[in-house]
């Protein structure tokens, strides 16, 4: 993976401030290049040598710099262990579908350290991985999505799951829990598979 350094431009306007990237520091550059370009879909943004400081940093990132808040992997070419304390806790990224990237991570020899399952507010589909040198990485998706990707083949089991989802939605209406199954995609996907 070869790419030329290139000029940051301001990404700061005038009179507001935002969020630019997280720092990392990783034992394995190209190891952890992998994973975050390969398996999690991000774009190699820039990376750059310093022999002085004996260092290298590599920005990775699912949009350019200017405007996305990006990841800098740092490596420090005379250190081969970090300890990660208990204080950092984790980096999340919304994906297309947990499923679908939890398929690349085993490929790859990864898997999911926890779920799927949904977070606590059960709006959102949940998963965490852990990067080469232990990083937690939280994945969020649609709770729609991974609903559909996770549906059965078979026309019998499929069934079963929207009876489950429906006898869901009806044990929150009878609670008094406001439900939009009228609106919701995911609840007229369900309905159109009964």
């Amino acid at each position: 993976m070869t790419l030329t350094d290139s000029e940051t431009r301001p990404a700061v306007q005038p009179g507001k401030a935002r969020l630019l990237h997280t720092m990392i520091r990783v034992k394995d550059l190209d190891k952890s290049l992998d994973f975050y370009t390969g398996l999690l879909g991000m774009n190699l943004l820039r990376k750059r040598d310093y022999p002085t400081g004996k260092f290298t940093l590599a920005f990775v990132g699912y949009g350019d710099e200017t405007d996305s808040t990006v990841i800098e992997l740092t490596h420090n070419w005379d250190t081969d262990r970090y300890e990660r304390g208990d204080a950092y806790g984790h980096v999340a990224y919304d994906v297309p579908s947990i499923v679908e990237v939890q398929a690349r991570l085993r490929r790859a020899g990864f898997d999911l350290s926890w779920g799927p399952g949904k977070t606590p507010d059960g709006r959102r589909a949940m998963a965490f991985v852990d990067d080469p040198d232990g990083y937690e990485i939280e994945l969020l998706a649609a709770v729609c999505d991974e609903l559909r990707i996770s549906y059965p083949a078979d026309t019998s089991s499929r069934k079963v799951l929207v009876d489950l989802l429906h006898h869901h939605l009806l044990e929150a209406h009878a609670r008094g829990e406001r439900t939009k199954t009228t609106s919701s995609p995911c609840a007229r996907r369900a309905e159109s598979q009964r």
